[in-house]
């Protein structure tokens, strides 16, 4: 299972928690996606290249919705 790192002190002591609150979980779900990603990779998939690209973009939407503080 992957970790994350995070923990309810690290929401609670952020200047902003809902905004941390809301990264957290828009990163959680990049990082289900990866997962999924390279559970086909251990497979064999054929699409795996057209998947990584296409979580690459998710990323780095959710990244600069992240900055731009538009994540409510």
């Amino acid at each position: 299972m992957r970790k994350t790192g995070y923990s309810a002190a690290s929401v609670t002591s952020h200047p902003d928690p809902i905004a941390q609150y809301e990264e957290i979980q828009l990163n959680l779900a990049v990082g289900i996606l990866q997962d999924i990603a390279y559970a086909h990779i251990e497979a064999g998939a054929q699409r795996t290249a057209s998947l990584l690209m296409s979580l690459a973009k998710i990323e780095r939407d959710l990244q600069g919705i992240c900055k731009s503080g538009h994540a409510r």
